[in-house]
């Protein structure tokens, strides 16, 4: 099985560069990566990312849970074509009235991958922090 080093980088166990073979894994962290990154904050790839900070705290809940939507099925679409988004989940403050973060499931947009229907979750907030599950 192929490996690839893992994102975010790091030094593994053995002091070695990190490393993911598990390739809905390496999906998942190179969405999350995407997702972390806010378009012109990457060199030589200006539109690179996702810009959540656009949403986020929209005082409009409804249109900022779209826009969301659509900006992240979109910047997945161009940037990581081997997922697929399966469904974005906005985040709101307790009220309601607010966009802080989502909640994107993803899964492998090849056929094997829709076979085995591994399905991840990557978490976006409002403060920056980025997690995944699954």
């Amino acid at each position: 099985m192929a490996k690839q080093m893992a994102i975010p980088f790091r030094i593994g166990p053995d002091g070695a560069i990190a490393t993911v073979s598990d390739p809905f894994k390496t999906l998942s962290e190179r969405v999350r990566a995407l997702a972390a990154t806010l378009p012109t904050q990457r060199v030589m790839r200006a539109t690179f990312g996702i810009p959540t900070v656009d949403v986020m705290f929209e005082w409009d809940a409804v249109a900022g849970q779209a826009q969301l939507e659509r900006m992240v099925i979109e910047a997945v679409a161009q940037w990581e074509p081997s997922a697929r988004v399966v469904a974005v989940y906005p985040v709101l403050t307790p009220d309601g009235a607010q966009v802080v973060g989502a909640n994107v499931d993803i899964s492998s947009g090849d056929s094997l991958g829709a076979e085995m229907s591994s399905q991840y979750t990557v978490t976006i907030s409002g403060n920056g922090d980025i997690r995944r599950r699954g």
